[in-house]
């Protein structure tokens, strides 16, 4: 299951022995768990989302293993790494929203680019923190943008803007925290599938047209193609 031709072997083993570490359960009781993440996500989804979106984000136990998978699927590889070569080109001050495990400001600060991290109070979130500690890497954590007194030059939101109950007010917000001619980094996630219940499909429209939206929002193309089904955008 966790060896097919869309993981990156070494990757995914690396996160199986983090987790170990981390939890202190045995490689095998790690398998079973993350055979199983995406159901027991989607079952915390049906109890928890009842009570709020952002009660289910902090409160989730499989949220992280779901995204101990995906982060380790070649292609989100290929779209960090894709990040992580526009952000040294650009250089500056670089903020990974909704960051999750931390797979982005890992490979951002390891190539020493100036990254903060915010993600929620979550288990999420304390692995994250575990792995930052781990790796003896330097990042400013934030678990919410009214924390943030200071400017960016990128933002970066993937797997996000479909997750929140008011995703154009955190464009909105974004625009104020960049800098002139800053970038903007958004992934469109897909919307309405079973699997993914907190992809919001009332955030449909928005995805569906979240180019015009920051277009008419202080945005504008940037020079950086649009791969990965993100969309780039640079601040007027």
């Amino acid at each position: 299951m966790l060896y097919e031709t869309t993981y990156s072997k070494e990757i995914i083993d690396e996160k199986i022995y983090e987790l170990t570490l981390y939890t202190g359960k045995k490689e095998d009781e790690i398998l079973e768990i993350l055979k199983n993440a995406l159901k027991n996500r989607n079952l915390e989804w049906e109890e928890f989302s009842s009570i709020s979106t952002l009660y289910f984000h902090c409160n989730s136990k499989y949220s992280m293993y779901c995204l101990v998978k995906w982060n380790s699927e070649k292609k989100y590889q290929d779209i960090i790494n894709y990040i992580s070569q526009i952000c040294s080109i650009r250089k500056g001050k670089v903020l990974d929203f909704g960051g999750g495990i931390g797979e982005l400001s890992i490979n951002l600060a390891s190539k020493n680019i100036d990254v903060s991290f915010l993600e929620v109070p979550s288990e999420t979130l304390n692995f994250a923190k575990w792995r930052f500690k781990r790796k003896n890497l330097n990042i400013d954590i934030y678990t919410s943008l009214n924390q943030i007194k200071t400017k960016f030059d990128i933002i970066i939101a993937l797997d996000v803007i479909e997750v929140l109950e008011k995703p154009e007010i955190h464009i909105k917000k974004f625009y104020e925290l960049l800098n002139s001619s800053g970038l903007l980094i958004l992934s469109k996630g897909k919307v309405g599938e079973k699997e993914h219940p907190m992809n919001l499909i009332k955030n449909k429209n928005l995805i569906e047209n979240l180019t015009d939206f920051c277009n008419n929002n202080g945005f504008k193309d940037s020079i950086f193609e649009n791969k990965y089904h993100l969309l780039i955008k640079e601040k007027y």
